[in-house]
C-alpha cells in the first residue's frame, strides 16, 4: 500500500480520490499490522475492521473501472481476507455483505457507459497490480497463519 501511494503522489495528474482511498486502506492494515504486533495471541479481528475493509475495496472497484479494470483482483482478494480473519457469523455475515456489494457494484458499472462511473479515475487491467496482490496474499496467508500458531 505505500508502494501504491507513492505512485499515487508521483504521478503527473494527482487524483485527491485516488490518494484518499489508497491511505485510508493503508491506515486500516497499518492498524491491524500494529494489534497483532502488540497482542499475538489475539482472539479475533474486531467486524468494523471488515467492513470497511470491504467498503474501501469496493470504492477502489469503482475508481478503477469495475470489473474491467485492473482493481478487481484487489477485491477477490477481499473475500480470501474476510475467511482468513474471521469465522462463523461474522465471515459469513461479512461475505454476505462482500457479495451483494460487487453485485450491485457489478450491475452499476454494466449499467452506466464505459468511463462515465461515479469517481472514475481510469486504468485498464494491468498484470502488475494481480502479481502484486497474489503476492501480498501469500505473505499475508503466512503471517495470520503463524500469528494463529
Amino acid at each position: 500500500m505505500i508502494l501504491a501511494l507513492l505512485m499515487d503522489l508521483t504521478q503527473k495528474e494527482i487524483r485527491l480520490v485516488e490518494v484518499m482511498t489508497d491511505t485510508s486502506i493503508l491506515f486500516a492494515f497499518g492498524g491491524l499490522f500494529i494489534v497483532v504486533s502488540r497482542k499475538a495471541n489475539f482472539q479475533s479481528v474486531h467486524p468494523a475492521f471488515g467492513f470497511l475493509i470491504i467498503l474501501l475495496l469496493g470504492l477502489n472497484f469503482l475508481e478503477f473501472g469495475g470489473v474491467h479494470g485492473n482493481s478487481r483482483f484487489n477485491y477477490y482478494a477481499g473475500f480470501f481476507l474476510i475467511i482468513l480473519l474471521y469465522s462463523g457469523t461474522e465471515m459469513v455475515l461479512l461475505l454476505s455483505f462482500q457479495s451483494i456489494l460487487i453485485i450491485l457494484l457489478t450491475l452499476y458499472v454494466s449499467v452506466v457507459p464505459a468511463g462515465e462511473t461515479i469517481l472514475f479515475i481510469g486504468g485498464g487491467p494491468g498484470i502488475g497490480d494481480f502479481l502484486f496482490i497474489v503476492t501480498a496474499l501469500g505473505i499475508l496467508s503466512f503471517y495470520l497463519k503463524s500469528v494463529e500458531s
